[in-house]
């Protein structure tokens, strides 16, 4: 008994530790794919608790009614899918590669907080973000109705062992 108690302590362990912090790479490729299918639940999630209140307050949400807020945003008829499809049919692709990472310095750590606080309307707490870092990738759209790349950015912040999706660059 004891020996499979520990058992399931060390798979548990094994399991947290795992799970714990997604790679800044892992959610770039998140971000995209929830994007892409208009999952805007997993793109809420890649985005800090705090970050999503204020949008939902901005659309006139309480948190409360968040599944609301999802079921609006997810019906809204210039989502990206939407757009993509009216732009070119029905089959099309995306792929994507990163370009630039940026890891901002410790050392500018808070004056770059700071430039990130002013652009939020309401007073955030960002003393839980430990690392910022940049990320710049392209997006290749491939259809039969032609190809396409644009370059996209993201701002992600590393809190508690995660990074999150803070803003686009």
């Amino acid at each position: 008994a004891i020996v499979a108690v520990l058992l399931i302590a060390g798979i548990t362990t094994a399991t947290v530790i795992l799970c714990r912090g997604k790679s800044y790479e892992k959610v770039i490729e998140e971000f995209l794919d929830a994007g892409f299918t208009n999952d805007v639940e997993s793109v809420l999630n890649l985005m800090p608790d705090e970050f999503v209140s204020q949008l939902m307050q901005e659309y006139g949400y309480s948190p409360s009614e968040r599944y609301k807020f999802i079921l609006e945003l997810s019906n809204t008829p210039k989502n990206i899918v939407n757009t993509l499809t009216d732009t070119y049919g029905e089959n099309w692709d995306y792929s994507y590669e990163i370009d630039t990472v940026i890891d901002i310095p410790e050392q500018e750590l808070q004056k770059a907080l700071l430039d990130l606080k002013s652009h939020f309307s309401s007073q955030l707490n960002f003393d839980n973000i430990t690392h910022l870092k940049g990320v710049y990738f392209t997006i290749h759209i491939e259809s039969e109705n032609g190809n396409e790349s644009m370059p996209m950015g993201l701002l992600l912040g590393k809190i508690d062992g995660s990074w999150y999706v803070l803003k686009g660059l």
